[in-house]
């Protein structure tokens, strides 16, 4: 166990483990690049046209990045389980609903 401590500790925050272990989808340092992106595209997009009449708004990366976008979201389906997700497979492949 000892082995185990140690080795992890050794991990930089930016590891699968230590990502996993926070619960973040997705690097800081890719949320702060994107983040930036998104504010760069709000300055852009505040000069145009669109903007004055509220169309055409960009979407933001790090709500596509965290999964919080309602566009990327659309018709997507999670399973608890490989059971669950053969289930529902087998419930599409024979011509039923979920």
């Amino acid at each position: 166990m000892s082995l185990l401590v140690t080795l992890f500790s050794g991990l930089g925050e930016g590891s699968r483990v230590q990502q996993r272990l926070n619960g973040e989808k997705v690097p800081l340092r890719t949320l702060l690049l994107a983040a930036m992106v998104d504010r760069l595209s709000v300055l852009l997009y505040a000069n145009t046209k669109d903007a004055k009449s509220g169309v055409n708004r960009p979407r933001s990366l790090v709500a596509i990045l965290t999964g919080e976008d309602a566009e990327t979201n659309a018709g997507t389906e999670s399973y608890a389980s490989g059971d669950d997700f053969d289930a529902a497979r087998r419930a599409i492949l024979e011509g039923g609903n979920i």
